[in-house]
């Protein structure tokens, strides 16, 4: 039986992390084997809520959208992103594009791994402190 999607959140004018939900922030990627650390981490965030949709932030990027799994695998769709009055850069478009590529996922010791299946590499992500 498939779940059915409940609707996210009302909307804020601020990403707001919902709590007692784990809060994750980008701290680096792998690309072609080569490690890129995320200079701003907390500036790049990610909450997977229990009921199939999630919330992001990327610099002045914020957003929501849906994601399921099955075992290991991961798919994700971003539904809804705002930048409100800023542009955000090509690290925040390259974090919201790696999202959306991402094919596994699998967390270990505080952290969180997305793997971006055929594109290669992928996101690594530690918890926030509560």
């Amino acid at each position: 039986m498939k779940k059915r999607l409940e609707p996210p959140p009302p909307e804020r004018s601020e990403f707001a992390p919902v709590p007692g939900v784990p809060l994750w922030r980008w701290e680096s990627w792998d690309q072609h084997g080569k490690l890129h650390l995320v200079s701003k981490p907390e500036k790049y965030t990610l909450q997977l809520l229990g009921n199939g949709w999630l919330r992001f932030s990327a610099e002045c990027l914020k957003g929501e959208g849906i994601y399921e799994t099955h075992g290991d695998r991961i798919v994700i769709a971003v539904t809804r992103a705002d930048a409100g009055r800023c542009r955000p850069g090509p690290v925040a478009e390259h974090f919201v594009q790696a999202l959306e590529a991402a094919s596994h996922y699998h967390q270990t010791a505080g952290r969180l791994f997305l793997d971006l299946g055929r594109n290669g590499g992928g996101l690594s992500f530690s918890r926030a402190k509560d």
